[in-house]
């Protein structure tokens, strides 16, 4: 009677084991499905702005995947690095608030245009500005507000400098400049990647972060091939 139930219980034991194994399979099946849902959603929010000023939604995935990569070499951690990944392309979410007018202006723009301009970080932070229990959204709203402010303090809204910007604005910023110069402008024809570079080396000092932009300097090739990936 002993062996009998200690056989049941074994047995019982190896069921339980299997269905347990199964679940959290599907579990974590699940909540891969739900990650790439937030991030679809996520990437669908970021490409509103970009449908009005007539830049593609490849934009917005090539920021998430520079992002993460600079992130990733810089020696973030994993968590921070997904973070950024799925925070990033709210980066302009604010432009939606930008008369069409001036977003969509061929020429350059007045000093009054651009004060307007400039208000999309403004708007996207309070776009974003929801309960800080929503970690990405909150990220999503630093990368809004800070993202064109300047190493050396000349930026906006805020005119912050230095490490006074938040990393994850940081590193967003020497993406965003990279890919925006890179990519053609209502305003202007695409830089070639060479003559990108060669600027972004001159104002260095100026807008970045020196310790990001040398990392992205030195795997310049790992940027271009997912680039070239997620080309227009």
């Amino acid at each position: 009677k002993i062996k009998k139930y200690y056989d049941l219980m074994r047995d019982m034991n190896e069921i339980l084991q299997k269905e347990v194994m199964q679940k959290t399979k599907e579990l974590r099946k699940a909540l891969e499905l739900a990650r790439e849902a937030e991030y679809e959603m996520v990437v669908t929010l970021g490409m509103i702005s970009e449908f009005r000023d007539e830049e593609t939604g490849q934009h917005t995935r090539r920021i998430s995947y520079y992002s993460k990569l600079l992130a990733q070499l810089a020696g973030f951690s994993e968590d921070e690095q997904n973070i950024i990944f799925y925070a990033s392309p709210l980066h302009d979410v604010g432009k939606v608030g930008i008369p069409d007018n001036i977003l969509k202006k061929p020429g350059p723009l007045t000093n009054e245009e651009f004060e307007t301009m400039k208000l999309h970080t403004i708007i996207g932070g309070r776009i974003l500005d929801t309960d800080p229990r929503f970690i990405t959204l909150q990220a999503g709203k630093i990368i809004a507000e800070q993202h064109h402010e300047k190493w050396d303090g000349s930026g906006y809204p805020y005119g912050l400098k230095g490490e006074n910007i938040n990393i994850y604005a940081r590193v967003v910023a020497v993406c965003d400049v990279f890919d925006a110069m890179t990519s053609d402008r209502i305003y202007r024809p695409a830089f070639t990647v060479e003559q990108a570079i060669d600027i972004m080396k001159k104002n260095r000092e100026k807008y970045f972060d020196p310790k990001l932009f040398n990392i992205f300097i030195s795997n310049l090739d790992e940027f271009l091939k997912i680039k070239e990936k997620f080309k227009d």
